[in-house]
């Protein structure tokens, strides 16, 4: 709504789209259910969109802070990752929800086959966390190799070079590799690491991606001045915290300090440089440097 109020000029209504049009692709994976919203978002964002001194965008670059991850390997079949989870959430349509983001995907230059690249790799993530262990000769085994070939023909690697990364821990001692093999509780930890990794680079792609699609062609933005907008990751204060959702508050609030104080500081340095340019007082500019 600021935007659409801000900007008015036709050419800027493409950059507009395109800027608006992030949303509901990085909602979609970026946000979740929560006990107090149905469509909370899990992570931060940064979005600086640049301007020219007509006020005509130039760019825009989205950084993002925090994305939950640890809601990956616990949430809602046939994949264990959603096994105990609502799937379906009240007042949201997964439908109209899932065209927006092809719509978005769309606008912002992925092609067909990138989507379903994506969309491949959400499923292996998901096939991942069906892949069992037992206790075998000297660890944990994988009783059936079913998930985990799924998984690797979906990421495109090795079965076998799969279930080892996940089984077994090497330990680098002084170039000395050694190779141990986990217990079964350790290893469903590892894959519930692996998946989380997965899904943590997957969403740091979509950020690159679209700063590319936003900006000149490599991901920066160069601009006489911008708007920056702060979007902080959902604030739920409970009677009682998960440790995660502590975390979370607590980083908004840092998140919400840092801008408050970077901004005022960047905006400070740009007009105070503009003064030097037309001959101001250096010394008094050295003096604010020093505080």
């Amino acid at each position: 709504m600021v935007m659409r109020r801000v900007w008015q000029p036709p050419q800027d209504g493409i950059w507009l789209d395109k800027i608006i049009q992030t949303n509901p692709v990085l909602e979609s994976f970026g946000n979740a259910m929560t006990v107090r919203n149905n469509n909370s978002s899990r992570f931060g964002k940064w979005v600086e969109i640049g301007v020219s001194q007509r006020l005509s965008i130039k760019g825009c670059s989205v950084t993002d802070y925090g994305l939950e991850l640890t809601r990956d390997s616990y949430v809602p079949g046939s994949f264990a990752y959603l096994r105990d989870s609502l799937f379906q959430a009240p007042g949201v349509s997964d439908e109209k929800n899932f065209q927006e983001l092809q719509q978005g995907f769309d606008a912002l230059g992925f092609t067909a086959n990138t989507q379903t690249e994506v969309f491949r790799i959400v499923i292996g993530i998901l096939t991942l966390g069906n892949v069992e262990f037992q206790d075998g000769d000297g660890g944990a085994t994988v009783p059936s190799e079913g998930p985990s070939a799924k998984a690797a023909e979906l990421f495109c690697v090795d079965a076998e070079e799969l279930r080892r990364s996940i089984v077994v821990r090497k330990i680098n001692v002084a170039g000395d590799i050694t190779e141990t093999y986990r217990d079964p509780p350790k290893a469903r930890s590892a894959r519930d690491a692996l998946a989380r990794l997965l899904y943590g680079r997957l969403f740091k792609w979509l950020i690159a991606k679209i700063n590319v699609t936003l900006s000149t062609g490599d991901g920066a933005v160069e601009s006489d001045a911008f708007f920056g907008i702060l979007d902080i990751a959902g604030f739920e204060m409970l009677e009682q915290n998960s440790l995660e959702q502590v975390f979370i508050n607590l980083s908004n609030e840092f998140l919400q300090r840092f801008f408050n104080i970077s901004t005022r500081w960047r905006v400070f340095l740009q007009k105070r440089a503009g003064q030097l340019c037309r001959g101001g007082d250096r010394s008094q500019f050295r003096h604010y440097l020093r505080g």
